[in-house]
Parts: C-alpha cells; sequence; structure tokens
C-alpha cells in the first residue's frame, strides 16, 4: 500500500503550524513567568475545597523549563524521524522537497529550544552538601572514602577509579553511600511530581495561558491525564497524519509514586521487620513483625493500583487516538 503524499501536505502541515505555534506560546509564557512561581495551597476536605492564601508553594521556573524543552525534544525527535523515513520513499522531486521543508521546519523548531547546563557553583554546592550529609550520617572510618568516591564517578578518570577500587573497605562505602542517595530522594519526590504536572497543566490549558495565573495546588496535583484539544492531542494528532501512535510523554509523576510507594513498603515494613526479628518470641517482637508485615502490604497494594492506573491511562489514551482516527 503506497504512502499518500498529498495527505502528509495538509494534514501534517496545519497540524505542525498549529503546533509549533502552541509551543511557541507555551515556551514564551514560561519564560515570563518569574523565578518562583507562587501556588496557593489548597485541598479537599470532607468534600469541600479549601484554599489557604497565606501560604503558598514555590515551583521554580527552571525546572518547569527544563520538563518542558525534554518534552519538546522528544516529540520533534519523533516527527523529525517520520519525514526522514518519508523522503526515503517518496518518489516524486516535488514532493520529497515539501517534505523536506517540513523536516527543516521541526530542526529549527528543535534548534530554537532553551539549553541547559547545570552551573558549576551549582555542582560544587550539591557537592559539598551531600559530603556534608554523608559524613554526618555514615561512620566516620567512611568518611575519606566518600569524597574520593564521588570525586571519581564525577570525573570518571580511570586513575581515579583505579585508585579507588584498591581501597579494602570500598565496596561498604559505596553500598552505604547508595543506600544514603535512596534516602535522601524520597525528599525530592514530592517535588519532581509537582513541577512535573505543573508543566502538564501548562500543556493542557496551552490554548488559556492566562487561566494558570489562578491555580492551585490542588489543580496541579489533579493533572494527571491529558485532556482533549489539549498540547498533547495536537501533537498526537500530527503523529497520527504521520502514521506514527508514538506516546510521547512518559509517566514520571506516577513511576515517582510507585518508587514512593516502594519506600514505604521496603523502608519501615522491612526495617520494623528487621528490628523485630531479634526479639521474635516477646510481645513486642511479634507486635513490631506485624505492623513491619502491614507496612510492606499497604506499600504494595499502592504500588498495585499506581500501576493499574498506569495501565488504565495507557488504554484511555489507545480509546482516543482510535476515537479520533476514526472521526
Amino acid at each position: 500500500m503506497g504512502f499518500n503524499e498529498s495527505k502528509v501536505k495538509e494534514e501534517s502541515k496545519d497540524y505542525q503550524l498549529k503546533l509549533f505555534n502552541t509551543y511557541f506560546l507555551v515556551l514564551k509564557y514560561i519564560q515570563g513567568l518569574p523565578v518562583f512561581i507562587w501556588l496557593p495551597i489548597s485541598f479537599v476536605l470532607f468534600g469541600k475545597s479549601i484554599r489557604l492564601p497565606i501560604l503558598k508553594l514555590p515551583i521554580l521556573r527552571s525546572i518547569v523549563l527544563i520538563f518542558t524543552s525534554s518534552h519538546l525534544k522528544c516529540t520533534l525527535n519523533s516527527v523529525k524521524q517520520e519525514y526522514l523515513l518519508r523522503t526515503a520513499i517518496t518518489g516524486e522531486k516535488n514532493e520529497r522537497d515539501e517534505v523536506k521543508n517540513l523536516s527543516e521546519q521541526v530542526k529549527s523548531m528543535e534548534e530554537g529550544l532553551p539549553i541547559f547546563k547545570l552551573p558549576t557553583w551549582a555542582i560544587a554546592a550539591s557537592v559539598f552538601i551531600f559530603v556534608l550529609l554523608s559524613r554526618q550520617i555514615l561512620p566516620q572510618e567512611y568518611s575519606s572514602l566518600i569524597p574520593k568516591a564521588i570525586a571519581a564517578f564525577v570525573t570518571s578518570d580511570p586513575e581515579k577509579l583505579s585508585s579507588l577500587a584498591a581501597e579494602p573497605k570500598i565496596l561498604d562505602a559505596i553500598i552505604r553511600l547508595v543506600f544514603l542517595i535512596l534516602m535522601l530522594l524520597i525528599l525530592f519526590i514530592p517535588i519532581v511530581i509537582i513541577h512535573f504536572r505543573f508543566k502538564r497543566l501548562l500543556f493542557n490549558d496551552a490554548g488559556q495561558l492566562d487561566k494558570i495565573k489562578k491555580a492551585t495546588t490542588k489543580d496541579v496535583w489533579e493533572q494527571k491525564l491529558s485532556y482533549a484539544g489539549s498540547l498533547y492531542d495536537i501533537e498526537k494528532c500530527l503523529l497520527r497524519s504521520l502514521g506514527s501512535f508514538k506516546v510521547s510523554e512518559y509517566p514520571l509523576d506516577l513511576a515517582l509514586i510507585i518508587t514512593a510507594y516502594a519506600y514505604h513498603a521496603f523502608g519501615p515494613g522491612l526495617l520494623l521487620c528487621i528490628i523485630a526479628a531479634p526479639v521474635n518470641n516477646t510481645f513486642m517482637g511479634k507486635t513490631l513483625f506485624a505492623a513491619g508485615i502491614i507496612n510492606i502490604i499497604i506499600g504494595l497494594s499502592n504500588i498495585g493500583f499506581a500501576v493499574c492506573n498506569i495501565n488504565q491511562r495507557s488504554i484511555f489514551q489507545a480509546r482516543n487516538q482510535s476515537t479520533s482516527s476514526v472521526a
């Protein structure tokens, strides 16, 4: 079955122009936001929405811009790959030039996206804070190995890595370092989720960006799906017109929520079971063990619910795509 080039020129051209205009508006809107976006805290209690205008949660503009730029690059790369395939199978020169022009527009949009590089001072400050925390939490005997390990892995210097591998207690130190990183990671999960869903709010309301000024934490946290008529919808229309049905956004927020539930299951749950092991014959030991098992069950059940939500979301998006293609 041959490829309909006229359909590409008609549909793809319109969808691409609409998509790039929306990208431009969203990027300019984000760049016009203050460095810190202060969201009023709101929540639902007994079926009523309660808003605390005095208490506000800061959203860092640079993090939102990083998520936005990463998403756009991923989508543009998918579109560019489809155009390259179309160029390869197009026979007539005029049609091939038309596809190349569309591909050039994608390349120009891609090159115009913001480029982010973490400042040297930010890297140095992060390493300093991490080393300071590790020296306070880990045993003193590992205090000299932690900075060496960080320096070796950050610089990827073969000489430093060889010298590090020769240390007698390095394996134990690295295991403890990994556990410390996992402990600190749980603190950043809610921060990443709220920034990621703020980006999704922008994409869902790309046609009415002024509404976002009135958004609260509840509005942001409820952004679990993409809506019809959103920027996501335009992306799907463009990709579908090219014969691609890729879902460009990875559900990072749900994946992190699953990670948080895993912490709940294997953190407090296993810890209580380990504490209960030496005194398992006593009433206190049995109580602690039971509490640990309950924590593990709660964590695992929450992981199951989160995985089901991801599957339902994929099914919902697939149905939307098939319904749109029929229409």
